[in-house]
């Protein structure tokens, strides 16, 4: 006679209270008939043997476990009296979930436990939400939580409760650029929208917000870049002004050529709120220059034959470097004029770096980690490729790895930053959609994807959003 054998599943949950790590496996029969229920607690201090321990007691904790939905927590019973300790709690299938049972940890017996009837009443006054649940968990927990939120989750989790508020610090924002650096800010892909504001995309959870513009600057037509988060702004197709859409700062700029309106893109050596500032503007065969000095700007231009498509000018090491369509380079430099207030102008085409490829339909030219970086991007962007200019030998190296930083690129403007988010590293960021979710090319899998979906972006299948640019949230 042959035996038949009954086959049980198991299922395992991993939960954490006051700094201890717990695994619980439950043993069961489609969800109907528990077999077993085993309780280990973690200790990493400990030698590699001993890190895992089966726990035979545990008066002060409570475990809740959900068969039915495969989610868990612990419960510290000292602030719940009326909640037993050494348990486990868990429905089942059979009697539709309805009843709760308890698990003897000790005794290893299970019965069906009371309802909690003299459990506080959960009013929707804030202090006794906190009373009841918040305390409970380890501050340790909160700032693993709040840590990794974008800036304006934020300001929505410090603006939750009481107790949110005073377990996350607050932001100076004005100083942001240097109290960031523990907090995901990331840059935002912008653009103007026809009601008179401006949008910003969260290239990593996808979240769009607006900041409406001040009314100066409401028939603002043409969005011609952004630097240090400033937007260069044309109004009416001829007025020029920066705009920082975070502090609603405007400067008028003086440029008197009405040319102004052809400005692809533009570069700035350092925020317009600082003395010393250059903002050079990309115009259809020409170069515009303005510098303040003393909180007077004053303007300039130069004419060239050199053409600069898809990309702007990068400030780097004094000077600003340029990337033609065909893969060359030029170097723009200010010299100051011995007649005070004036400034002299020189642009040159250079003979090296040799273009590292061809066969491109855009290029970008960025500064990563104090390196200048040049991208490529092959027809309808079958490839992707990156290339560090070696100064000494003046050729592209080819760049296999962006490592922790990531490149935001558009023709408007591009930028690198150093992820502060996990996951977000060694990746370009294009202002091209899947659905509602911004494009990225993966330099670790050479494939397109986005953060809402898991499969592979179809190039051809995504959409590119024009007349927009990236911008770094600053509130200087």
């Amino acid at each position: 006679m042959s035996r038949s054998r009954i086959v049980f599943s198991a299922e395992y949950y991993l939960m954490e209270s006051c700094g201890k790590l717990f695994s619980i496996e439950v043993k069961h029969y489609n969800h109907k008939h528990i077999v077993g229920i085993d309780i280990h607690r973690f200790d990493f201090s400990k030698k590699k043997h001993e890190v895992c321990s089966k726990v035979e007691s545990a008066k002060d904790l409570a475990f809740f476990v959900s068969l039915e939905y495969g989610w868990g927590f612990c419960y510290p019973t000292a602030y719940t009296p009326e909640i037993e300790g050494n348990r486990v709690y868990f429905t089942l299938a059979n009697d539709g979930h309805k009843i709760l049972y308890s698990y003897n940890i000790e005794d290893k017996e299970i019965s069906v436990s009371s309802p909690f009837l003299n459990l506080p009443t959960l009013q929707s006054s804030e202090p006794d939400i906190e009373e009841v649940h918040l305390p409970y968990l380890s501050p340790d927990l909160f700032e693993l939580i709040f840590r990794r939120l974008c800036f304006v989750d934020y300001l929505h989790f410090r603006a939750t409760c009481k107790w949110f508020h005073s377990v996350a610090p607050s932001i100076q924002w004005r100083l942001a650029s240097q109290r960031f650096e523990n907090l995901s800010l990331s840059p935002w892909l912008t653009f103007l929208e026809k009601d008179g504001a401006c949008a910003f995309i969260d290239p990593r959870c996808g979240d769009k917000y607006f900041i409406s513009l001040p009314q100066p600057l409401k028939e603002s037509n043409v969005l011609c870049g952004t630097k240090h988060g400033w937007l260069l702004l044309i109004v009416d197709d001829e007025s020029p002004f920066l705009f920082n859409p975070f502090t609603q700062v405007i400067l008028p700029l003086p440029f008197s050529d009405s040319s102004i309106e052809t400005c692809t893109s533009i570069g700035i050596s350092s925020p317009p709120c600082t003395s010393e500032c250059v903002l050079v503007v990309i115009l259809k065969k020409k170069v515009g220059f303005c510098m303040l000095g003393d909180e007077v700007w004053t303007e300039k231009f130069i004419k060239t034959d050199f053409l600069i498509d898809d990309n702007s000018p990068v400030f780097y090491r004094g000077a600003f470097y340029c990337l033609g369509q065909k893969g060359n380079l030029a170097i723009l430099k200010l010299n100051d004029e011995e007649q005070e207030g004036t400034f002299a102008v020189t642009f040159d085409v250079l003979t090296k770096p040799k273009p590292p490829c061809t066969g491109y339909i855009q290029n970008f030219l960025v500064e990563c980690d104090g390196e200048l970086l040049s991208v490529f991007v092959g027809p309808f962007g079958k490839w992707v490729r990156v290339f560090k200019l070696n100064e000494s030998k003046m050729t592209w190296i080819r760049v296999e790895s962006l490592g922790d930083y990531m490149l935001f690129l558009s023709s408007k403007s591009s930028f690198s930053a150093k992820a502060q988010t996990p996951g977000m590293e060694n990746k370009i960021y294009f202002p091209r959609f899947c659905g509602q979710s911004i494009v990225f090319y993966s330099l670790e899998t050479s494939k397109y994807q986005s953060f809402q979906s898991e499969d592979v972006v179809d190039f051809y299948s995504s959409r590119e959003k024009l007349d927009c640019c990236w911008i770094e949230p600053r509130w200087c």
